[in-house]
């Protein structure tokens, strides 16, 4: 992680006369004036993904592809986590470019979760992530132990790793090998492998013909 140095300037002194004296005030106000139109035109043209290049004043550190894994107490993988740019702010949030999480759960169930933005909400002690909020492509892949896949799109998601539960208000889509199922509201236990669809459930079930 890099952190970013504090601005440095260069400075020549000299006795100027009256008249070069208005000089340097005239062209420091005609560069001043430049400035001040030039960030007006950034603010009204600034993107979304402009919100990742703040000031030097409103960060401390920032890297680029990171790699975290976190172990369990008996030296097991609990969970990893990458992504291709993080940066930490000073009000203790950390923001996150094409984030992957990816979680093991004790009975062979495998969570792969993936979106385009992400931010990390503070960190409990031993380095553990309280919160993580995804946004923009949210996909979450899950492999159960027996083989079945599920797949399940959103816009957004709240990820809490120390209880492994996450949730979203967000309209979700799961689709698997037999079923397409849309709702309003999710919440899911990942230890458990089991999700709750909260409102405006709808689904479509397929029954595979059985093999002779």
């Amino acid at each position: 992680m890099t952190t970013p140095s504090p601005p440095s300037s260069d400075t020549q002194s000299s006795s100027p006369g009256a008249f070069v004296g208005w000089r340097l005030w005239a062209a420091l106000a005609a560069a001043l004036a430049a400035i001040y139109s030039a960030t007006g035109l950034l603010r009204e043209t600034q993107t979304p993904d402009s919100q990742m290049q703040r000031a030097d004043i409103s960060y401390d550190a920032w890297s680029t592809g990171i790699t975290s894994v976190l172990y369990d107490a008996a030296g097991e993988v609990e969970y990893t986590l990458t992504a291709d740019r993080q940066v930490h702010y000073l009000n203790d949030t950390t923001e996150l470019v094409n984030p992957s999480l990816q979680l093991l759960q004790d009975n062979g169930s495998n969570w792969h979760i993936t979106a385009r933005s992400g931010r990390i909400h503070g960190s409990a002690q031993g380095g553990r992530i309280e919160q993580l909020d995804l946004s923009d492509q949210v996909v979450i892949n899950q492999t159960a132990a027996g083989g079945e896949e599920m797949r399940l799109n959103t816009t957004s998601l709240s990820i809490y790793p120390t209880s492994e539960t996450m949730d979203t208000d967000q309209e979700v889509t799961l689709t698997s090998n037999s079923l397409r199922q849309t709702a309003v509201g999710m919440r899911g236990d990942l230890n458990q492998d089991t999700l709750t669809f909260l409102s405006q459930v709808r689904g479509i079930h397929d029954n595979p013909a059985p093999q002779p």
